[in-house]
C-alpha cells in the first residue's frame, strides 16, 4: 500500500453507508472524488429539514474499494473506501 500513497499523503478508510453513496458502484479505484458529509439533525428547526450536506474534500484519489485495488461487487451497506488525504 505504500508504493500507492504519494509522499506526503496518508490512507484514510472510512465506512459508506450504502451503494447509493458510492454512485451505485461506479465509484473505482485510481478514480478521484469529492467526499461530503451529511449531517441529519433531529429537531425541529426547518432550516436542516432533510439534513445539512457539506463537501469537506474535493477531489481525493481512490486507492481501494473493499481492500481491493480493483473494481468489486459492492454490499448493500457496510462498504469501505480507502481514500488518499494531505497530511
Amino acid at each position: 500500500l505504500s508504493e500507492m500513497i504519494a509522499p506526503g499523503k496518508r490512507a484514510v478508510s472510512v465506512e459508506v453507508a450504502n451503494t447509493g453513496a458510492m454512485v451505485d458502484g461506479m465509484v473505482k479505484p485510481k478514480e478521484f472524488v469529492d467526499v461530503l458529509f451529511t449531517y441529519n439533525a433531529s429537531t425541529d428547526d426547518d432550516r436542516f429539514q432533510g439534513g445539512l450536506t457539506m463537501r469537506l474534500f474535493e477531489g481525493v484519489k481512490v486507492i481501494a474499494v473493499n481492500r481491493s485495488y480493483q473494481q468489486v461487487r459492492l454490499d448493500r451497506s457496510g462498504n469501505h473506501v480507502t481514500l488518499e488525504l494531505s497530511e
